[in-house]
């Protein structure tokens, strides 16, 4: 099978490439990007025949077509504003897709292709990394072992790394999770919240253990009201985030930088102000690891099950992959991404449109996949 990786050389979509490389099943990998001179610095660190070069320009709609044209699937790793385009792209090569998801927005505009998705004969898996994505399935998961399902609260935290660290791994994108409003799904209601608030002390699984954290928007809040298989009253998602950065990037909004509305300078240059900010991120010096860091997306549900109120507790743990030298988080999601897109390419998933994952995969063998490339996998229930 042959399967093109838009983004190839990026932090996610490089971790991708590797771990296609190294499937048994998968005879080609192909890097969709721009960045040529990086894109042959990987392939010569993967060592491996298998995976070959494209220069893809993916805000051009012909040649993105081209390239998607005789492809067994395609897993899009660009950034999340590029996924409209890449869907759209998709459904006209008649290719279907798999990527790691935008913000609740453009989530509803990539639902809203569904009709055409389907009569291209394609599926367009949206927001299959770690979240969305595991934690999608780890709600599916526990919603179908449930009688009623009242509430869902994701929690996404990290140990071990700078904070700085997060915030250069795609500058544009968690730019955005730092500065727009979160959508929460409440008493049967999206609600917008502030950026950065509902500050909470959540208690991880060891080694994370407590951690501060806040909102962020992510899909979770779209999807899994439509396509969880239950009623639900309560979807919401945070992330840790340390006090220190919330309180500098309150300082920048209070000062103007994290706009995108143009301002002129003294020398007559016009420039959005957030696009400094972020030029001037990327030039930061991060200070390096002292030691192993983890990650883990936790979900807790609140429901029914055989006439009692019950609490059930799930999460998906993945520490450091050494031998490619990147982090748990990274590894954790680019891991769902590379596994659909075989599962994909292989035409194990009959369903046709734009689906997320609790819409079109089964969450108990995904999930024993993944478990099988070391992530650590807990679930417990106790009556409330």
């Amino acid at each position: 099978m042959r399967i093109l990786v838009l983004g190839g050389v990026g932090w996610i979509g490089s971790i991708i490439t590797r771990i296609l490389a190294e499937h048994p099943e998968v005879d080609e990998v192909i890097i969709g990007d721009l960045a040529e001179a990086k894109a042959k610095k990987l392939i010569t660190e993967i060592g491996s025949d298998k995976v070959n070069f494209q220069s893809v320009n993916v805000t051009d709609h012909k040649e993105l077509v081209d390239a998607m044209k005789g492809m067994d699937c395609v897993s899009n790793a660009t950034w999340y504003e590029f996924a409209l385009h890449v869907t759209k792209a998709a459904i006209d090569a008649g290719v279907s897709l798999t990527d790691l998801g935008g913000m609740p927005d453009l989530t509803r505009k990539q639902l809203a292709l569904d009709k055409e998705a389907k009569e291209g004969g394609i599926l367009n898996l949206i927001g299959c990394g770690e979240t969305p994505g595991i934690s999608n399935l780890l709600a599916k998961w526990g919603a179908d072992r449930m009688d009623s399902v009242d509430s869902i609260h994701i929690r996404d935290g990290e140990y071990g790394k700078d904070s700085l660290d997060w915030l250069q791994h795609s500058v544009r994108t968690s730019m955005d999770e730092m500065t727009k409003e979160s959508t929460i799904y409440q008493n049967g209601r999206h609600v917008n919240i502030p950026p950065r608030s509902g500050s909470e002390i959540y208690k991880f699984p060891e080694p994370i253990g407590q951690m501060e954290c806040f909102y962020v928007p992510f899909e979770e809040a779209v999807t899994l009201p439509l396509f969880l298989g239950k009623p639900v009253n309560t979807v919401e998602m945070k992330v840790t985030i340390s006090p220190e950065l919330v309180h500098n990037f309150d300082m920048l909004e209070m000062f103007g930088l994290t706009k995108a509305e143009p301002v002129t300078t003294r020398g007559g240059v016009t420039v959005p102000p957030i696009d400094v900010l972020i030029s001037s991120v990327l030039r930061m010096k991060v200070p390096p690891r002292k030691g192993r860091t983890y990650s883990c997306i936790a979900v807790e549900m609140k429901g029914t099950l055989d006439g009692d109120k019950v609490q059930r507790s799930m999460s998906g743990l993945m520490e450091d992959v050494i031998k490619w030298n990147v982090d748990g988080e990274g590894y954790k999601t680019a891991l769902p991404q590379a596994l659909s897109a075989v599962m994909l390419a292989k035409g194990e998933t009959k369903e046709r449109g734009v689906l997320p994952p609790e819409a079109c995969i089964d969450p108990v063998s995904f999930l024993e996949d993944l478990k099988k490339y070391g992530l650590k996998v807990r679930d417990s229930i106790k009556k409330i």
